[in-house]
């Protein structure tokens, strides 16, 4: 039997006079262990799913799992209103009027343990 769990979890939606709309989305922590304590196993090896950061640390900071937004914009008139700042690509295509809306998702990275039973 495993333990686990999954918290934090945040949705927003807007929608705009101009017909667009954003989407926010996250997914703070992720967690799974297995709590049998019948096994001689070290505490860090309980844990078979974790966050951790860019140091291979625990994971305990304030930056979420998972987090997603999307935001659509049918005129420059609109996005020039905005004060978000988007990658210079982004930037581009929008005032060419290539690009009418855009995602962007971040994960952290996730430290995966197996311990095979012996």
């Amino acid at each position: 039997m495993l333990d686990g769990f999954v918290s934090g979890i945040k949705i927003k939606f807007e929608k705009y006079n101009e017909q667009s709309l954003m989407l926010e989305g996250s997914i703070e922590n992720v967690r799974v262990w297995d709590p049998d304590m019948s096994k001689t196993t070290s505490d860090r090896n309980r844990h078979l799913i974790r966050l951790i950061d860019c140091d291979g640390n625990d994971g305990d900071d304030e930056t979420n799992f998972f987090s997603f937004r999307y935001r659509t914009f049918k005129t420059l008139h609109i996005r020039q209103n905005e004060h978000e700042s988007l990658p210079d690509w982004i930037e581009k295509k929008i005032a060419s009027g290539d690009i009418d809306d855009y995602l962007v998702a971040k994960i952290r990275p996730l430290e995966f343990i197996y311990l095979p039973c012996q």
